[in-house]
């Protein structure tokens, strides 16, 4: 669980060194080296027969012990029973199930959570992670010791992996478990990771795969199922005394979370806020919905400066998360509520997006859902002549190999699309802002993710899952008076990222100022280029605006629902970018100098 100490939320967090028995006769030289490497003392040291476990925590994080003194757990997150539990009773959860179970005792529990365990009894050193990756867990190993740690800048790490960096450049996450560490891998979701001399062991103790059992049901049965699932979720989630600020966009998710939520919670007590300009649909749906309900709604926009908008985006996310202008909202947002009994909720779910018409080919699906296109196509003139591009590009595509390859474990398109949107861009895109931009400052819950609702969309049919159908009928059943009012034409931030860039490019100037490990990959001088090239640039392509282009191609996509040529038409469109040679930009400019602020050296 997490904490509150004199009013501040303490965020859990946990570092661990794991070395050999024999490497640990003298303590005193492990946490010294512990400390050289990670700037914080160990708190506690562990034996084993065959390990020695250094572990540092915050207050946040919640220490479980057995009272025979056979096993320590560390719990980073929350855990969720049929009510929000106390810390007690995660603590008695926890035992009770360990005790019974052992290592696999996660998957009969429910939680946004990671568990690090040193079982001495069974001499194991274990990390257990949740079924969707909500809490990330890092690993690398360094003269025969093993590190993890919960947080990027908790690993004794410092070079940067080119093959990881193509991938964020080109579409804002990284996947397969890479990070931007060379050497640091993140740990999979859904599996129990035994560390032993010069390796681990990852064990899935659950996976997402169809089983299509529903097939025959009645889809009145099933929306009649999935809304007590939903129901239970936000039960399991939060009680009425806490006060809840939810992200309400003006899509689906958050307007079902809304809802769930207005059924336990004082309307006193909920809070929604929403981020962009005032005349975004994103913003001003929201304010619809809200003074349609008497609920209390705020606004926040990026501030505009964007030097301080990447420091802070460097700061929060390390690498792992796009370049988000409302990095800062949060620090905005905290001070307007003391934070003990203060959750966030957001609409993360497992039913995909609407995706109507049907990505037809596994290409389409590859370069929307997680990003992939030709690494062929990348520019490498940005690259140092001291690197071998080709090997670089090489590498990616292997990547991307491994991923098409898992294609192969489905029986249609429509399984792998759903399966890549839970397992690789809900976990390494979605998941990574909420916990690192706005779990820094408050809990963060998604109801939308509850294991019970997974296990349901595991059984549906295609035809159910298709555009999200069930799952809107559902909750359009549910709460009629909320889903009465307008959806957003157009969703997300439309902010100006070209004009953003060239209005201040010397001030990006002072990003460079300092050296930095990208260096030795992406020279400073091949950085002046991009934003000279973007400068000159400053009427680029003339075509519609963000806002007019997304709603152009929303309009299209709906109007292939009914006209058929209109299918072949949307598909031209959003496959276009994936034949073309890539031109790097200002998102890509963003990203490379959050990437840079990330990895500079300290002196």
């Amino acid at each position: 669980m997490s904490s509150v100490a004199s009013g501040m939320f303490v965020r859990s967090d946990f570092a661990a060194m794991i070395c050999p028995a024999h490497m640990g006769n003298d303590e005193q030289v492990l946490a010294a080296e512990f400390e050289a490497q990670l700037g914080i003392r160990p708190q506690v040291t562990i034996r084993t027969p065959s390990r020695r476990v250094l572990l540092a925590h915050t207050d946040g994080t919640q220490l479980i012990k057995d009272s025979s003194g056979d096993f320590t757990i560390l719990l980073h997150g929350e855990l969720y029973g049929d009510h929000p539990l106390s810390t007690q009773e995660a603590e008695e959860l926890v035992l009770t199930a360990y005790a019974e179970h052992g290592p696999s005792f996660f998957s009969g529990l429910d939680g946004s959570c990671a568990f690090l365990i040193v079982d001495t009894r069974r001499d194991l050193v274990t990390v257990v992670t949740d079924r969707v990756n909500s809490r990330r867990v890092f690993h690398t190993q360094r003269d025969g010791c093993h590190w993890i740690a919960t947080d990027l800048p908790w690993i004794p790490a410092t070079e940067c992996d080119p093959v990881a960096l193509i991938p964020y450049l080109i579409s804002g996450f990284i996947c397969l478990g890479r990070t931007p560490l060379l050497g640091v891998r993140q740990l999979e979701s859904a599996s129990i990771h035994r560390f032993v001399e010069g390796s681990v062991l990852s064990e899935p103790y659950w996976k997402y795969r169809f089983n299509h059992e529903y097939t025959d049901r009645d889809p009145a049965d099933l929306r009649t199922e999935l809304a007590s699932l939903l129901r239970k979720a936000a039960v399991r989630r939060v009680s009425p005394d806490e006060q809840v600020i939810l992200s309400l966009s003006g899509g689906y998710d958050s307007r079902a979370v809304l809802g769930l939520l207005r059924e336990i919670v004082p309307a006193e007590k909920i809070y929604c806020f929403s981020y962009g300009p005032e005349t975004a649909d994103d913003v001003t749906v929201p304010k619809m919905i809200a003074s349609r309900f008497g609920l209390q709604h705020g606004v926040f926009n990026f501030h505009g400066d964007l030097v301080e908008g990447l420091r802070a985006n460097a700061r929060l996310g390390h690498g792992l998360v796009d370049f988000m202008p409302s990095a800062d909202v949060l620090n905005e947002l905290a001070s307007r509520f003391s934070v003990p009994h203060t959750v966030m909720f957001s609409g993360d779910e497992c039913f995909g997006w609407d995706e109507s018409p049907p990505l037809p080919t596994e290409q389409l699906v590859l370069a929307n859902i997680v990003g992939v296109r030709n690494p062929l196509l990348w520019p490498t003139w940005i690259f140092s002549d001291a690197v071998d591009a080709n090997a670089i590009i090489s590498d990616v595509e292997a990547d991307w190999a491994q991923i098409r390859g898992l294609g192969q474990n489905f029986a249609s398109l429509q399984e792998f699309k759903d399966f890549l949107y839970v397992d690789q861009r809900l976990s390494n895109l979605q998941l990574p802002w909420r916990e690192y931009y706005f779990g820094r400052r408050l809990p963060i819950r998604n109801l939308l993710l509850d294991r019970d609702i997974l296990e349901f969309i595991k059984r549906l049919p295609d035809s159910a899952r298709y555009s999200r159908q069930l799952y809107c009928d559902c909750v359009r059943e549910m709460f009629p008076d909320l889903f009465s009012l307008p959806m957003a034409d157009f969703n997300g931030n439309p902010l100006d990222h070209h004009k953003l860039v060239t209005s201040q490019a010397k001030a990006l100037e002072t990003l460079l100022e300092n050296t930095s490990a990208l260096d030795t990959i992406i020279p400073v001088d091949s950085i002046r280029k991009l934003i000279d090239d973007i400068v000159k640039q400053s009427a680029p392509v003339k075509r519609p605006p963000a806002v007019s282009w997304g709603r152009a191609k929303q309009f299209i996509k709906s109007l292939a629902k009914r006209v058929p040529f209109a299918s072949s038409l949307y598909n031209t469109i959003s496959g276009a970018p994936i034949q073309a040679p890539m031109k790097l930009g200002a998102r890509h400019l963003e990203r490379i100098l959050l990437m840079r602020h990330v990895l500079r050296k300290h002196d």
